[in-house]
């Protein structure tokens, strides 16, 4: 954790790029508690990293079946987009 000197003395750049990483964080958060309350983040992340091994997609039927299909696309969406501040260092 950080402490108030830490956080006075750090860039604008800095306090940008923690802020853009708590907005990710709580999207991810926000869109598991609409997905499926009763999962932890833990379990969401779980389940949608299980589908993605398996080759499932948002299009898939069983996916859709399930009504999961929009909650899985942001999902992945959201990973994607991580992956490419953490490479970018956006």
């Amino acid at each position: 954790m950080l402490t108030k000197e830490q956080i006075e003395t750090m860039s604008n750049r800095e306090l940008e790029d923690i802020k853009a990483k708590i907005d990710v964080e709580l999207q991810d958060r926000e869109l598991r508690m609409r997905m499926h309350p009763e999962y932890t983040n833990e379990k969401f992340i779980e389940i949608c990293e299980d589908a993605l091994t398996h080759g499932l997609t948002p299009d898939d039927p069983d996916v859709i079946a399930s009504g999961y299909s929009e909650a899985f696309a942001d999902y992945i969406a959201q990973k994607e987009r991580k992956e490419s501040m953490r490479t970018t260092g956006a």
